[in-house]
């Protein structure tokens, strides 16, 4: 008795003879997936649960040949090569620092003119808005020389530096300078 007639005359015979071992590993590996590191859109278009439940329905089908347990490998580890990994934020940079760098003490920081550009994991690169609660570090209680000024974005960081100056003592240092007082 052949191979064939025995799979022609018992389809449970399939069991023994097919290798399944790649389709339980897709499965395994598919089943593993995060989903929500994926844009929703590629989790959608892939139908991942539905390519899985396919895929577990050949693995349990006694019948299944080969050709279509290697298939159903194929077409899950396809459904899972269609997801799309969400882009992620791997640093900023300051474009542009403020336009107003020196401030008297007791002045509040101006951001006017900032640009920070973020860069992302897909290789692109965009401005981001910032507002003063993505900057620590700007204290003009007293005068300073390149103050660090710390710009954050969702964990990266960027700096920037600002000098803090006392008018009055600068006044003072002129006229000594210019020989005004001693």
């Amino acid at each position: 008795v052949t191979e064939e007639a025995l799979l022609g005359l018992n389809p449970a015979y399939n069991w023994f003879v097919v290798e399944r071992t790649a389709l339980k590993d897709a499965i395994a590996r598919a089943e593993a997936i995060d989903t929500a590191i994926y844009t929703e859109q590629s989790v959608t278009d892939a139908d991942l649960p539905g390519a899985i439940a396919a895929a577990k329905l050949v693995l349990e089908k006694r019948e299944a040949d080969q050709a279509e347990v290697d298939g159903a490998a194929a077409a899950l580890d396809g459904a899972a090569a269609k997801l799309v990994e969400k882009r992620k934020l791997t640093g900023i940079a300051i474009t542009n620092a403020p336009q107003k760098r020196v401030y008297l003490v007791g002045e509040a920081l101006d951001l006017t003119g900032l640009v920070v550009t973020a860069s992302y994991s897909d290789g692109t690169t965009e401005p981001v808005a910032v507002t003063a609660e993505n900057v620590s570090g700007f204290d003009s209680a007293a005068p300073a020389t390149a103050q660090a000024i710390a710009v954050a974005v969702e964990g990266q960081n960027a700096t920037f530096a600002v000098d803090i100056i006392d008018l009055s003592n600068f006044v003072a240092k002129v006229l000594r300078w210019l020989g005004f007082i001693k």
